[in-house]
């Protein structure tokens, strides 16, 4: 006489729990503190050869021919300005990264340039107005 044995709720349960977390530690990325030095330091450095760049420096097309490439311009000429702050965001600053193809977003971000994108959407005129100094953003 054969016996069977029929699985019980918290056995079905432990090993569908057992399952998604394999299944998770194959595509989430470990927010150690080695990983998260390395991705400081890496951002660090960024923001260190920036430094390296004079402010005010004019570019022009022969100085970024890839650049001008990229946005499908005849001719382009600006000139730098160093960013105020560089932050890590995206899905790495909220612990959201996905394996295999993991990103970290840089932002390079200059107060006058926000300021300048708002007033320009027409959104809040009056933003212009704002001291730079006294931007939310560098306190």
């Amino acid at each position: 006489m054969a016996t069977t044995t029929a699985a019980t709720a918290d056995d079905i349960t432990d090993t569908v729990t057992l399952k998604i977390t394999e299944l998770m530690k194959e595509v989430q990325l470990d927010y150690s503190s080695q990983t998260t030095t390395f991705v400081n330091d890496v951002v660090s450095s960024i923001h260190n050869i920036i430094n390296t760049i004079p402010d005010n420096l004019q570019v022009n097309a022969d100085l970024a021919p890839k650049f001008v490439r990229d946005i499908g311009a005849d001719k382009v000429e600006f000139k730098f300005k160093k960013p105020k702050a560089v932050e890590i965001g995206g899905s790495y600053a909220i612990q959201c990264v996905v394996k295999p193809d993991v990103n970290v977003d840089v932002f390079l971000v200059r107060c006058e340039c926000l300021i300048c994108v708002v007033s320009i959407s027409g959104r809040n005129p009056g933003l212009t107005d704002i001291d730079i100094e006294k931007c939310e953003i560098y306190k």
